[in-house]
């Protein structure tokens, strides 16, 4: 009976070792990106956080879910989260659990611009232009043209490069 049981014990113990290791084999086997650090950090003003639309302003950080929903008719809440989606799925808005406060929003359609006029399918060089050189920039392996640039410090915006054209704008503020 002992014996059995030891022989149970030892091949439960050989699979999660077997299980183990090919885990660390799969992750050591990823590309890295490559972290740039931000010389100074970009200090954003509050009204870096607001986006026009054609119905209104979004204000990251101030507008309510009532507020979103007002903007965004026919929306729709995903799964049992804090999270809303655009009718037309080109917007993502993340609230807080507590105070049921815009915190992040995702812009994935050349309708919506950030308050310095950036928007989806604008160049590198205009984000350059308009946000300055203070940023952070995440670079995706053996790609050049694929990165990300990061504006500010515990609120930020993100711009999502790809092909050196902006596919998508990340708003987001702390509470």
């Amino acid at each position: 009976m002992l014996y059995q049981h030891k022989k149970e014990f030892f091949g439960v113990l050989l699979i999660v070792l077997l299980a183990v290791v090919v885990g660390l084999w799969l992750i050591s086997d990823r590309p890295v990106v490559e972290i740039i650090k931000a010389e100074k950090e970009m200090f954003l003003d509050k009204e870096d956080f607001y986006v026009s639309t054609d119905n209104g302003t979004i204000k990251v950080g101030e507008s309510s879910w009532e507020d979103i929903k007002k903007l965004f008719p026919g929306g729709k809440m995903l799964g049992m989260s804090t999270i809303y989606q655009s009718k037309d799925g080109d917007c993502l808005f993340t609230f807080s659990e507590d105070e049921n406060l815009l915190v992040i929003m995702h812009i994935e359609s050349g309708d919506y611009a950030t308050a310095r006029g950036i928007k989806i399918g604008d160049s590198f060089a205009r984000i350059s232009e308009k946000y300055g050189p203070d940023c952070a920039r995440v670079i995706m392996p053996n790609k050049a043209e694929d990165f990300d640039l990061v504006y500010g410090g515990e609120d930020n915006i993100v711009f999502q490069i790809r092909d050196n054209v902006v596919k998508r704008i990340v708003l987001e503020k702390e509470l």
